[in-house]
Order: C-alpha cells, then sequence, then structure tokens
C-alpha cells in the first residue's frame, strides 16, 4: 500500500456512512511504505464514531513502531501443508550447508520458481523464516548470521525489494553451518 492508497482510505474512514450506522475497513495487504503508515495515524489513533479497522499482514514486522503501537494485535497462524513446510526446511538446511558456489545456483533457481508474483514473494518470506529457523538452535554460534538475516527480512519488506540481490547477499556472507 502506498501513500496514496492510503490517503485515499483516510478519506474514506472521515466520511460519515451512507446508512448512518458503523463502517468497518478491512485491509489485506503484504507491505506499506513508510509514507502510507505515517498517513494513516492519525486515523488509527482517532477513529471516527463507529468506524473499525481491520489490517491484515503476514508479519507485524512490516509496521513502524508508532503505528504498531496503535493497533490491538491478533495473531493468527495459517498452517502450511507438511509438503511445503518439509521442503522449505530442507532447502534452508541444504542453503546453510553449502558452499557459495552452489547457494549461488540454489538462488538463480529459487527466483526462477517463484517469478516475480506476489505469491513468489510470500514464498520467499517463508524461505528466510525457515532459515531463521534453522540458525536459531545455535544463537551463540550463529548471532552474526542470525543479524544479518534479520536485516534482511527488514529490508524484504521495503517498497521495491530486490529478492535476487538480497538472496545473493546471503549466500555470501552466511556461514557455512556443518
Amino acid at each position: 500500500m502506498g501513500v496514496y492508497e492510503a490517503r485515499a482510505l483516510k478519506e474514506s474512514a472521515e466520511r460519515t456512512a451512507v446508512t448512518g450506522g458503523r463502517k468497518v475497513f478491512v485491509v489485506a495487504l503484504d507491505s506499506m511504505t513508510r509514507e502510507a503508515q505515517n498517513a494513516l495515524l492519525k486515523i488509527v489513533e482517532e477513529p471516527p464514531k463507529e468506524t473499525h479497522f481491520f489490517f491484515v499482514f503476514g508479519s507485524e514486522e512490516v509496521l513502524l513502531p508508532t503505528l504498531r503501537s496503535r493497533l490491538e494485535p491478533l495473531f493468527i497462524t495459517i498452517r502450511s501443508s507438511a509438503e511445503e513446510k518439509t521442503s522449505r526446511s530442507v532447502l534452508a538446511r541444504s542453503f546453510v550447508r553449502s558452499s557459495v558456489p552452489a547457494r549461488l545456483k540454489m538462488v538463480s533457481a529459487l527466483i526462477k520458481e517463484v517469478g516475480d508474483e506476489d505469491v513468489g514473494k510470500g514464498k520467499l518470506l517463508d524461505f528466510f523464516d525457515a532459515l531463521e529457523r534453522e540458525l536459531a538452535p545455535s544463537v551463540e554460534k550463529n548471532a552474526e548470521a542470525l543479524l544479518e538475516l534479520l536485516t534482511l527480512k527488514q529490508y524484504s519488506r521495503d517498497r521495491a525489494p530486490s529478492f535476487k540481490l538480497l538472496l545473493e547477499h546471503l549466500a555470501l556472507v552466511l556461514p557455512v553451518v556443518k
């Protein structure tokens, strides 16, 4: 969601409902620009009477702390099929244990597989989560790698991230885990 969509949402919320009753806005999205979040701060903090907002995100990490503090989170876990989860885990395990050239080949294959669709972006974000689960059990040993991964996850939620560049960066900087 960009700033123009956020302003349009704000304007719609400020208008009186046609029937004079409640207004409910359900906004489902993968990402929201910083500018859009800043545009929504006031309306979310003090919505017009009988106006309710529901924002549906894959992760609350998408939100700026200032907007997050004005919302009441409700966490719902959507379970992936066992096959999908296993596939991502196997790929993540293989990625962290592979050499840099092998990782770069994996990145090329992964980018070709997912394409530039929104579904592809979700799969890549799931892959980052699987990498985090793979590295997390040895936090002390993998602290720097986890920090790199968390930074990359933040960049991946920016306006127009280049997943190819982010994955290639990871391939180069993550230590090989035995």
